[in-house]
């Protein structure tokens, strides 16, 4: 097996994860957390498989790649304590941003961006609406220790941005195949 096959191994799975955490989140509003350390791992075993060297995926030392993502978490941190985005959606951005690196890392959060833009207007045009039955809002908010009617009416107002990370997963992933090419 080549060098080039690997690489594009590697992409087929992180393209995989990538877009079945965003149909998870337009599906039940839940990045499950094995999808942000799946593609965390993938990146640490494509670096260990020594494709990183030839730089056929990744323009840039992984330690670039690495400082990207801490910076990235950071900032995505913040907006997570500031009630601005999920968790799940925090950790997916800044995994997604670890095989980004510094070269691509702009480009990714522009296209997650203008999506995200586009999925929430077409949250405000639906009324804020949500496709999650009844019964899942009720069952989440009941687990919550907070009040249920403001836990139910936040989760009628939520926008899958898992969608929009996954859009600019996507074209991330179109860039890393121009490397390869």
């Amino acid at each position: 097996m080549t060098a080039l096959t690997v690489n594009y191994i590697f992409i087929a799975i992180f393209s995989a994860l990538i877009i079945f955490a965003a149909i998870e989140d337009v599906r039940r509003f839940i990045i499950p957390n094995w999808i942000p350390a799946s593609i965390t791992v993938l990146f640490l075993l494509a670096v260990s498989f020594g494709y990183y060297v030839d730089q056929s995926i990744f323009p840039t030392s992984p330690w670039a790649n690495i400082l990207t993502f801490a910076g990235v978490l950071v900032f995505f941190t913040i907006l997570f304590a500031t009630g601005q985005m999920g968790g799940g959606d925090v950790k997916l951005i800044a995994t997604i941003s670890l095989w980004a690196g510094p070269y691509f890392v702009f480009d990714f959060i522009l296209i997650t961006a203008l999506v995200g833009g586009v999925v929430a207007a077409v949250q405000l045009v639906r009324g804020g609406q949500t496709n999650k039955s009844p019964e899942v809002v009720t069952e989440v908010a009941a687990d919550a220790p907070v009040n249920h009617e403001i836990k139910q009416e936040t989760q009628q107002k939520a926008v899958p941005y898992g969608l929009a990370i996954g859009f600019g997963g996507i074209y991330l992933v179109q860039q890393l195949l121009n490397q390869l090419n």
